[in-house]
């Protein structure tokens, strides 16, 4: 079945420039391999929280544009939404309950994707600096991904059934 009639989003020029630029210059140099280097939950409590500072940033520059205003609004909110709930995650009472906060983390990382990408419809001069968010953005939702997914298998398999197969 064919979904393209219920999303727009090939019907913006530029979201495909946006998007197949990072593409193509993620593809040449992966940030994030979990077998090369690992990041604890205080670095990437650095990283979502510097990631809400440089959105705010760029922000205060499109604020006066009243076209744009509500949606740098809402940017700057799920921006910070990232680092607080990611935060949130790292204090959950049980596994659950870290899955839950980091499906969370997850929402809001996409949505501030798509803001941006609303952006650089609106204002395609700033291309540089939203190709720049827009691909932390996309590697945090990646390791925020990637944690939960780890999180999941962790859940499912109790640690007495692991050190038993290991020691089989």
């Amino acid at each position: 079945m064919d979904f393209r009639f219920m999303n727009n989003y090939d019907s913006f020029p530029n979201r495909s420039v946006l998007i197949s630029s990072i593409h193509s210059k993620s593809k040449k140099s992966t940030i994030y391999n979990p077998k090369i280097s690992t990041m604890n939950a205080d670095q990437l409590k650095d990283r979502t929280k510097s990631f809400a500072v440089s959105v705010a940033r760029f922000c205060q520059q499109i604020h006066a544009n009243p076209l744009l205003k509500p949606y740098a609004n809402q940017l700057i909110r799920a921006s910070s939404s990232v680092g607080a709930n990611y935060r949130a995650a790292c204090r959950a009472k049980s596994s659950a309950d870290f899955i839950y906060k980091l499906k969370i983390v997850e929402e809001e990382c996409d949505e501030c994707m798509f803001f941006l990408e609303l952006i650089q419809e609106l204002k395609p001069e700033s291309q540089s600096v939203i190709e720049s968010s827009w691909k932390e953005a996309n590697e945090i939702l990646s390791i925020i991904v990637a944690s939960i997914g780890t999180a999941r298998r962790n859940q499912k398999i109790p640690k007495s059934q692991i050190k038993k197969s290991g020691n089989a």
